[in-house]
């Protein structure tokens, strides 16, 4: 129903642009955008000149008098260059899309509304270091400066959606931050979808499903633990909880970056290389910029919207992140009081509920309200769609679902203050020191100084859970009393300063092993990106920014060298079968995009999954539809018997599998490409797709928005293209990536070198729009430097922002 509802809007929407005279509303003077990018401008608050000089790929160099004028400055640009984007940001982080978009935002609305995102990031503002306080305020007027200038023309999406955007507020610059936890510590999905398999198999059998791997992956730091908790009947329809909460605000988060210290880089220096994984939007979420003052200079990636700079460096200190997986989210079954509706079941007595009303202004259609009730442990997620949902099964009418998110304690959360002390830090461990009050998603913060030093910490609330709870099954809240003991303390976070080796590094892999005394999750991901990133470490004497250059672009794929061995067993007589075979047997495990091997490999792993785990999954099957490799090793290795179709007889072995996927495969492929095997490319599948968000599903124009390119590597590759999964319209498209790399060599910081995917500006009719693209696919990067001569003589264009008289 929902898709059916947004492609009736967007017709309905269609029919109003041509109406209106059609694409007229985009301001088509394709050769002005009508954003200010040469000249002189004045804005309010400024206490002296700031010059913006933009070099040829849209990068603004911004030198000001001082740090709040250049905060001011990257507010103006932002909104310049990505006010579109700002814009969406934090309607989804207040819950407002269904305002612009009608009921196929409320979805999202409901969910971040009654998360409370919005409201949590205004009582952050009021908890602000001085200094960020005062630079955020200069920020924030920087963008409103922009909003409120009757002489430029606003992004298009303005004028096809026919509205006007407010003005900027604090609020909505630290939204952003709990959209980044909510997405990259999604285990509450996972929690979810793990608490329905478990309703139709048994414990053992959904842990063959989840498993650790692979053997031989390095842990980057020191160690976890845990004990198991049996699996028990709830009563909870979870596979209908699924259906109503937001999948697309779960990030399949993944990044690689490692340090290396002065003696491991040779030149006294250390060196930092960080590729962050996201799903791909157009404009990509990243925005390089070069801020310098007296004070300081910052070189790096911001995020539109936010005055800080997320990844890069300082004059002294360079950071980047990779996500840990830490599990801080667990689900609660909570009862309701038999004899009073409005409390719950605790061992202590009953509660009331908490609650609160939330209005959504729905465009197109009538005005909701939801009725949001929280318990001791959180927000009840199966009242989210009333309408759609009761939570309940037949038998367990008194049951509720509530989520219990470390991010969403009450009162102010740091991460703001920390990010910014990290901004001014000068050294490994004062950037360390910095990271204290960092509050969520739990990163693996990664930091190299000019003096030749490298720590990686792991900063944020990390439950310290009762014993027997491990986070994988929901906890029975009228039964526990205390589920979590607190945080662990920053001192006990994993952490590590100038380790005798010269060099830490993370690959979203396992962090810690069985020494470390807390339980960071009992489900890391696959590590076969950690695997290879150890294997090209330990080989390599010094770790130059040449060799980082080349690992971030590596399409060596660790997990077909383990796995694809055990599926070339089969020895197939049908020609065609037989020749897809023997390419295999040929190939050396780069997943290129002008090869066939990568196809056949990664449809057959495709297919294999479905068949393996269709019939005893059911209707849950295409939620667990996915490259699942380390599944498919456990199969092919030690448990058999998800071979046999639980449907049929007689038993089937592995063997039958094996062919019958490849030819599933095969005649899957040869439909969409035709006969020749040999003249199948994997580019020709896959390719990264950047998709405006929502104009990209707009029939005909939506593609002027976006952007598209072939690209090598794969779902477990470091420079990672990975598949949706589930039964997908183009199940090989590259959707999620590093649309940021940077290498950052402390030694002599100018040769620092970065790429964005697609382009610093959001206009698809301005300039910038996409001229990164090309250079993002073929691994092309560029440095951030040079005086504001320097940048003339290079053909800069340069606008001087005065103070308004």
């Amino acid at each position: 129903m929902l898709r059916l509802l947004k492609r009736i809007f967007f017709l309905l929407l269609l029919l109003v642009l041509i109406a209106a005279g059609g694409f007229g509303l985009l301001w088509l003077d394709v050769s002005h955008d009508g954003t200010g990018r040469e000249g002189r401008m004045s804005i309010p608050g400024l206490s002296d000149e700031a010059r913006v000089l933009r070099d040829d790929r849209g990068v603004p160099h911004i030198f000001a008098a001082n740090r709040q004028d250049a905060m001011r400055a990257l507010g103006y640009v932002h909104a310049q260059d990505r006010l579109w984007q700002m814009e969406m940001q934090r309607r989804i982080g207040a819950g407002r899309l269904s305002e612009i978009l009608g009921s196929p935002g409320l979805q999202f609305d409901r969910f971040t509304r009654a998360l409370g995102l919005y409201a949590r990031a205004r009582v952050d503002v009021t908890a602000l270091d001085p200094g960020l306080k005062a630079d955020l305020d200069a920020y924030v007027s920087g963008v409103n400066a922009f909003i409120s200038d009757p002489d430029i023309d606003l992004p298009p999406e303005y004028g096809l959606l026919l509205f006007a955007p407010e003005p900027w507020t604090a609020a909505d610059s630290l939204v952003w931050g709990k959209l980044m936890a909510l997405q990259l510590s999604g285990n509450w999905y996972r929690e979810v979808l793990e608490a329905a398999l478990r309703e139709i198999l048994p414990a053992d059998r959904v842990d063959s499903l989840f498993p650790d791997g692979p053997a031989g992956t390095p842990t980057s730091l020191a160690s976890d633990s845990g004990t198991g908790q049996p699996a028990r009947p709830t009563g909870i329809d979870f596979a209908g909880l699924l259906d109503i909460l937001p999948k697309a605000l779960v990030q399949d988060s993944a990044s690689n970056a490692w340090v290396a210290n002065g003696a491991r880089t040779g030149t006294g220096g250390a060196l930092l290389a960080n590729d962050p994984h996201l799903g791909f939007t157009s404009p990509n979420l990243w925005y390089l910029a070069r801020i310098v003052t007296p004070e300081e200079t910052l070189v790096g990636a911001t995020v539109p919207g936010v005055p800080l700079l997320v990844i890069g460096r300082n004059d002294r200190l360079a950071w980047g992140f990779t996500t840990t997986h830490a599990d801080t989210q667990d689900l609660v079954i909570e009862t309701r009081d038999p004899t009073n509706a409005g409390r719950y079941l605790t061992p202590d007595g009953p509660l009331p509920f908490r609650t609160r009303e939330e209005t959504f202004v729905v465009r197109f259609g009538s005005d909701e309200t939801l009725t949001v009730r929280e318990t001791r442990h959180g927000v009840v997620l199966s009242d989210i769609q009333p309408d759609r949902f009761t939570g309940l099964t037949k038998g367990a009418s008194d049951k509720l679902v509530a989520l219990m998110d470390a991010a969403l304690i009450d009162g102010p959360d740091g991460s703001a203050n920390a990010l910014w002390r990290l901004n001014r830090a000068g050294s490994v461990a004062e950037g360390g020191a910095a990271l204290a009050d960092f509050a969520a998603p739990i990163q693996n913060v990664h930091l190299a100084d000019n003096a030749g030093s490298i720590g990686m910490i792991a900063p944020g609330r990390l439950p310290i859970r009762a014993g027997g709870l491990d986070g994988l099954v929901p906890i029975d809240g009228a039964r526990t009393r205390q589920a979590w003991y607190g945080f662990v303390p920053f001192s006990s976070m994993p952490q590590r300063i100038n380790p005798p080796s010269g060099v830490l590094y993370n690959a979203n892999g396992r962090l810690v092993g069985p020494d470390y005394p807390f339980l960071v999750t009992k489900r890391w991901p696959e590590g076969f990106r950690q695997l290879r990133l150890g294997e090209l470490i330990d080989a390599t004497a010094d770790i130059t920014l040449e060799k980082s250059l080349s690992w971030q672009m590596d399409d060596f794929a660790s997990d077909a060298r383990l796995l694809l061995p055990l599926m070339l067993r089969i020895h197939p007589v049908e020609p065609r079968l037989q020749q897809a075979v023997t390419l295999l047997q040929g190939w050396d495990y780069h997943m290129r995009a002008d090869r066939p091997e990568p196809l056949l490999y990664q449809a057959w792993t495709r297919a294999l999954v479905r068949d393996m785990t269709a019939d005893e999954l059911g209707a849950l099957a295409n939620r667990y539809w996915s490259d699942h490799p380390l599944f498919l090793l456990r199969v092919l290795t030690r448990e058999s018997s998800w071979c046999d179709r639980v449907d049929t007889e007689p038993r089937e072995s592995c063997d039958f599998i094996l062919e019958n996927a490849l030819a599933e495969a095969v005649a899957e492929l040869t439909q969409t490409l035709g006969q020749d095997i040999a003249a199948w490319r994997w580019g020709d599948v896959h390719q990264a797709r950047f998709e405006h968000r929502p104009l990209g599903m707009l029939p005909i124009l939506g593609s002027s928005f976006g952007g598209e390119i072939a690209t090598n590597g794969g779902d477990h590759t470091l420079n990672r293209g990975q598949t949706p999964g589930g039964a997908s319209s183009h199940p090989y498209a590259h959707r999620h990536g590093p649309g940021l790399r940077v290498v950052i060599d402390m030694a002599d910081p100018d040769r620092s070198l970065f790429q964005i995917a697609m382009g610093q500006n959001g206009n698809a009719f301005g300039p910038n729009f996409d001229d990164w693209l090309t250079d993002w696919g073929n691994g092309t990067y560029r440095t951030l430097a040079g005086s504001p001569a320097q940048l003339r003589r290079a053909g800069a264009r340069e606008l001087i922002l005065v103070p308004a008289r």
